[in-house]
């Protein structure tokens, strides 16, 4: 009996001895995954900090070119406007007859002239841009009507865009739409930056199919802005990719990335900064190429005592 008792607990034991060896076995295994995954949760932590890094540098690089351009804006608006007054007195001085030149001479030079109170008109519409986007009260959140920062910008921009021969369609609510709480000068920023990807993305398509479309719509308490183009479009499955900081499709004629690819992450992050603010694109639209559509909160300003502009 007793030998029996002593057979059955040894067999206890070493079922039990089995079950911890097993038990200690998975633990071990458990400790060792949860090693490697934090491993791994570093290594992932290490490279996302290195591009924090990397962003937060390209931003403080593009601050320091916006500062640049500030101080670019106030030499050149001067300098531009002496040109532009000295081309057209030597204009008027030579179609006056001050000078004996050859017909032909004279023809050559009249163009010369022509060419240099445009390109000159082109520096002195960009400078007065710039210095009026820095301004102080642009950095302030107010009560804003977009459609009005739409004509704005496209203003300033209209003797550039028709040299490149890009039709402008401006397709706003003749009653204006309702004011949004925002920095004006974020929004130029995005209008500029759409204007200058689609300039780069129109280089290819001929001259008289060039166009941007401009639309604003108001869809219940969303403001709604699409802004599309007619050039090359966004490559298939690169939709989401292209407002990543640093990514850029752009090339040059020796196939190298030109840019800093900054732009549209600078645009999400301004509209995501607005509850429920959202972007996406479409490939290609209607125009043939691609289309920006932005959506924006409309607030109830009445109720704050704010009024637009103010």
């Amino acid at each position: 009996m007793e030998q029996a008792e002593r057979t059955g607990d040894t067999a206890k034991l070493r079922d039990a001895r089995a079950l911890l060896g097993s038990a200690a076995t998975e633990v071990n295994k458990v400790v060792t995954e949860a090693h490697e995954a934090q491993q791994r949760l570093v290594e992932v932590s290490r490279d996302q900090e290195e591009d924090f890094q990397r962003q937060k540098d390209t931003l403080a690089n593009l601050a320091s070119l916006g500062i640049l351009a500030a101080g670019f804006g106030h030499e050149t608006l001067g300098s531009a406007n002496v040109v532009l007054l000295n081309a057209k007195q030597l204009d008027r001085n030579l179609r006056g007859g001050m000078f004996m030149v050859a017909p032909d001479v004279r023809e050559a030079v009249e163009q010369n002239l022509i060419v240099l109170a445009k390109e000159t008109r082109n520096i002195k519409d960009f400078a007065e841009f710039t210095l009026q986007t820095v301004r102080r009260d642009k950095r302030e959140r107010k009560a804003v009507v977009l459609d009005q920062i739409v004509r704005d910008v496209f203003g300033y921009f209209q003797h550039s865009l028709d040299e490149k021969h890009i039709r402008v369609i401006l397709d706003l609510p003749d009653s204006g739409t309702r004011p949004i709480l925002a920095f004006e000068i974020d929004w130029e920023s995005i209008l500029l930056n759409l204007i200058t990807n689609s300039i780069w993305a129109m280089e290819d398509t001929s001259a008289a199919a060039r166009a941007i479309r401009v639309s604003l719509r108001e869809s219940g308490d969303l403001l709604e802005l699409r802004f599309a183009d007619s050039g090359c479009g966004v490559a298939a499955g690169t939709e989401q990719d292209i407002f990543l900081p640093a990514f850029s499709t752009k090339r040059g004629v020796d196939g190298r990335v030109v840019g800093t690819g900054m732009g549209l992450a600078i645009i999400k992050s301004f509209v995501e900064q607005y509850k429920n603010g959202t972007i996406s694109v479409i490939a290609n639209s209607d125009l043939g190429g691609a289309e920006f559509m932005i959506r924006v909160p409309i607030p109830e300003l009445a109720s704050r005592g704010n009024k637009a502009g103010s």
